[in-house]
């Protein structure tokens, strides 16, 4: 007697093996999109079980320099009896160069003592950081927060407050502030 399995469909993600290894200068700033991102198999239930992706073929490209866009074939299936909808996926992959990049940044104040205002000189400071070219617009002064904290200041010996950098755009690395201290000036209220 003989048994027959019951023939399903199952949709897994694309997991695409592509290499880029981009020039000096250059990187992905962005992860690869790939189009369409997820595949439908059919085959035998006990076929499909443990398949939870499927693989695109092995492919190592190396001096990137700009976008990589192809057709990117899928892994032909081990198993007679398992059939993919599609044979290929598009790959698509960002690539920019990285550039050194400056802005001025407003300071932030924290823990000014009780029944003081303070100044400080001056009140912005300059950060240097590294970018994403084509992305640079997206970065706003905003993204970032310098502060200048006044918990370790003695504010009848010390003339200069300490700064660091609280927070920063994700779109930004290698981040460092021109000065590591500001000037400053307290005000009785």
């Amino acid at each position: 007697f003989l048994e027959f399995e019951e023939l399903i469909y199952k949709t897994v993600p694309v997991n695409s093996n592509v290499k880029l290894n981009v020039l000096e200068g250059f990187g992905l700033p962005a992860d690869a999109l790939i189009t369409p991102d997820s595949i439908t198999l059919s085959g035998l239930a006990s076929d499909l079980e443990a398949i939870q992706e499927w693989q695109s073929q092995d492919i190592e490209l190396g001096n990137v320099s700009e976008n990589v866009e192809m057709e990117l074939m899928l892994q032909v299936p081990e198993k007679f009896n398992l059939e993919l909808n599609v044979q290929s996926v598009q790959f698509l992959q960002e690539v920019s160069a990285v550039e050194f990049f400056e802005m001025e940044i407003p300071i932030s104040v924290s823990n000014v003592p009780d029944g003081y205002r303070v100044t400080l000189i001056p009140d912005v400071a300059m950060i240097y950081f590294d970018a994403f070219a084509n992305r640079i617009e997206e970065i706003d002064p905003e993204d970032f927060k310098i502060l200048a904290d006044f918990s370790s200041v003695n504010i009848n010996s010390d003339s200069e407050v300490p700064l660091s950098l609280v927070d920063s755009s994700r779109q930004s690395t290698n981040i460092f502030i021109q000065s590591s201290e500001v000037d400053f000036i307290l005000y009785e209220e």
